[in-house]
């Protein structure tokens, strides 16, 4: 994860678990932060991303739809 929006997504965490209120110009600030282009990440990425969110994805039903085209008229 880009330095800058880690720093600040520790901010934001940091201050809902206060119930501190986060600004709409804060917001938007962290929103243009976020880099448009990237690269790929892999699972282990993707894993560590679900850890440090505390594994919310354990205690959920999902299912995955994979493919190109299509999967919002088909959902």
């Amino acid at each position: 994860m880009n330095e800058n929006i880690e720093g600040l997504l520790e901010g934001f965490l940091s201050r809902t678990e206060r119930k501190d209120a986060i600004s709409v110009a804060e917001c938007e600030i962290f929103l243009n932060e976020i880099p448009k282009f990237t690269v790929k990440h892999g699972i282990e990425d993707t894993r560590k991303f679900l850890a440090y969110l505390g594994n919310p994805d354990e205690n959920m039903k999902i299912i995955h739809v994979a493919g190109t085209n299509g999967k919002g008229s088909v959902c």
